[in-house]
């Protein structure tokens, strides 16, 4: 494209598509989302948070899992009934996890072993207590993936590794003599936590309620490791998380006492931090290692708050505290680190996100060619195998894309210039419908050519927006014909008689807009008067007129979620009940 001496700028607010560089800040004044039973949620004891693959946020709670989509929760229980349900209800801390490799969510509960896919929301369970063979399945507590792409299981019977033919290998450690020291077999194979050594492969660092375990797979040897204090030797050795640092050493959190650190190269406990340690620089209690925040720090929690450790002078720096309603300090008992740009709080009063960076959008921006190229956003579809946004916009010229990798404007021609692209859809396969005024075209995704697919009888049209049905049809809107049905593969569009008997008898042009399909497959559209909905299966419309009119400016519907959301002109925010469309848009009334 060729630059003019005026530079007009666009700014895409790509919030899912923030790339941070460099050290992040915490803004801990206020958070930007807090998610409880207020929001949703069956308990508002979170004791954990990920991220799956689609961007969405799954929680842990003691009553279930819950997704949050960014508006709202969708909590997924144990059904006795249901053999597709999750194993059970209370999630443990440390079981609970994202495998990247098969896109699903693998949970450990008191009932047993669960992989959920988020996609089909369908759960494979292996059940404890089922049979003599697999009671080590019950009161999972710690899941863990190594680098080998294994999975190992701590439980309340011992170590356990699942073998990706299904079966089960469970590892006990057997307690020696260890002089004055006594050890509780059965709380020394209660494991709480999982890791990996830094840099050995074969060996493996358990956190159990009766000591630090060293397991080699290869051996299929424990070795125990307790920390000898004279007077809290219960407390300070009732471990239940493991941060492994790269200096080689093991953060430990205690049930409600210190954080206690071991140098995995010495194989020697070397102090604490927190009140029960004699010398610390901590004077308060429990202490909890979260997450790394680099070479030289840690995100830590505590009953004073969410700080920073030092881990080359043992020192925490507070950051922010936090209070019930009813004044009484709480602490934070899980952390969820989103990239650079979020930092998530589990806790026994609900979830809490702070933003980590005070940057909340990315600006990208590009040199039109001359005033008659206004560049007005229409729609949007990422590519995300060959790693694109494409962009409709209005007077564009053609379509649009940006390129993910390397942050770069491109630009596609189509056979008429000066055009306005109105709609994006994904179609089969690797394709895309693109719907502009006067022509559809067919779009492959990996020669990145366009194809015109409608009849050339079709003169008089002007099209102005595409929307997929729930049954799979093609919805197209039109100034002239208002809504038609579109059938790619013959290229043809079909008028919807009761759409024109009603212009006609009114003697004005339909005008469409907007266009949404619900989730009961009702088309809702707009124009500039009013608005209205088409129901395909019963052949019938109802167009909102007199007092009843609305000027529309949008319609919005998440996929999980019944409720369309709708933006009007003079009276704010409404919505619509799809299974009460007579009732039409009912306004949304704040008390803000």
């Amino acid at each position: 494209m060729k630059a003019s001496p005026k530079i007009y700028v666009l700014l895409l607010l790509l919030l899912s598509l923030i790339n941070t560089k460099g050290p992040a800040q915490t803004l801990f004044d206020n958070p930007a989302v807090v998610i409880n039973v207020k929001s949703g949620l069956p308990s508002d004891y979170v004791t954990s948070i990920l991220k799956d693959d689609q961007g969405f946020i799954w929680l842990s709670t003691s009553k279930g899992l819950c997704r949050w989509d960014g508006m709202t929760v969708k909590t997924f229980e144990h059904n006795p009934a249901d053999s597709s349900s999750i194993s059970g209800n209370s999630i443990a801390r440390n079981a609970f996890i994202w495998d990247s490799l098969s896109n699903r969510i693998i949970l450990g509960t008191e009932n047993g072993l669960s992989f959920f896919d988020p996609n089909t929301l369908v759960s494979k369970n292996y059940y404890g207590n089922r049979d003599n063979s697999t009671e080590y399945l019950s009161n999972i507590h710690a899941l863990f993936i190594d680098r080998q792409k294994e999975l190992w299981l701590g439980t309340d019977k011992g170590l356990v590794r699942f073998n990706k033919d299904g079966h089960f290998k469970k590892y006990s450690f057997t307690p020696a003599a260890n002089g004055k020291i006594l050890t509780d077999a059965k709380r020394a194979n209660n494991i709480f936590d999982i890791k990996q050594d830094i840099s050995n492969d074969s060996i493996f660092w358990l956190a159990t309620l009766d000591g630090l375990l060293k397991f080699n797979q290869y051996s299929q040897k424990f070795i125990w490791f307790y920390f000898d204090h004279p007077k809290y030797k219960n407390e300070l050795n009732s471990f239940t998380r493991i941060v492994a640092h790269p200096n080689h050493k093991l953060y430990l959190a205690t049930w409600n006492a210190d954080m206690i650190i071991f140098n995995t190269l010495t194989e020697t406990f070397e102090t604490g931090c927190g009140s029960f340690t004699p010398n610390s620089h901590c004077d308060f209690s429990p202490v909890i290692p979260c997450a790394i925040k680099s070479p030289k720090e840690l995100w830590v929690s505590s009953s004073k708050g969410v700080g920073i450790f030092n881990t080359e002078i043992n020192r925490i720096r507070i950051l922010k505290s936090f209070k019930n309603t009813a004044g009484h300090e709480f602490t934070p008992t899980s952390f969820f680190i989103d990239g650079h740009r979020a930092l998530w709080l589990a806790s026994e009063y609900g979830a809490y996100m702070y933003r980590l960076s005070g940057q909340y959008f990315k600006n990208y921006f590009f040199t039109p060619v001359d005033n008659e190229h206004w560049f007005i956003t229409t729609s949007f579809y990422e590519d995300t195998i060959q790693k694109r946004l494409y962009i409709g916009y209005a007077r564009g010229e053609g379509l649009h894309y940006f390129d993910l990798t390397d942050n770069t404007f491109h630009y596609l021609p189509l056979p008429k210039k000066l055009t306005n692209v109105n709609s994006l859809l994904p179609y089969t396969g690797n394709q895309l419908l693109i719907a502009c005024p006067d022509q559809i075209y067919k779009f492959s995704l990996t020669d990145m050519k366009p194809t015109p697919i409608l009849a050339k009888n079709h003169d008089n049209i002007k099209i102005t927006g595409m929307k997929a049905g729930r049954n799979g049809q093609i919805w197209v809107t039109d100034a002239y014909a208002g809504l038609m049905l579109l059938n790619p593969a013959t290229g043809k569009i079909y008028d919807m008689a009761e759409v024109t008997t009603f212009f006609n008898r009114t003697n004005t042009i339909p005008n469409f807009g907007g266009l949404l399909v619900d989730t009961h497959n009702q088309v809702w559209f707009r124009n500039s008067e009013s608005y209205g909905y088409y129901i395909p299966d019963k052949k019938q419309l109802h167009f909102f007129e007199g007092a009843e009119k609305l000027n529309v400016l949008s319609f919005y519907q998440n996929r999980h979620s019944d409720t369309v959301w709708v933006g009007t002109r003079q009276n704010g925010l409404g919505f619509i009940n799809p299974g009460q469309p007579e009732k039409g848009i009912q306004i949304y009334h704040s008390t803000i």
